[in-house]
């Protein structure tokens, strides 16, 4: 569900993320994590993986603004 479904997909590539499914779960994370290169990359996936969970299937748009307003929240808080 939170990696190979279309919907989660889309959601994966607007945050920049790039999943190599053919590596192990923690292989897999690692890569990712290397490829963005952000410092707040555990923060992005565990709001994204919370979001795609809360969501289920709705729309990616939905999704998107979702996801937006929660990043926005959190940066207000640090």
């Amino acid at each position: 569900m939170f990696f190979d479904c279309p919907f989660s997909q889309a959601c994966w590539i607007y945050l920049g993320i790039k999943w190599d499914l053919s590596l192990q779960p923690l292989d897999m994370i690692i890569a990712s994590r290397q490829g963005i290169g952000s410092t707040i990359f555990r923060e992005i996936v565990i709001v994204a993986a919370w979001s795609l969970w809360m969501t289920n299937i709705l729309s990616f748009a939905k999704w998107r603004t979702m996801f937006f307003f929660k990043r926005v929240r959190w940066s207000l808080l640090e």
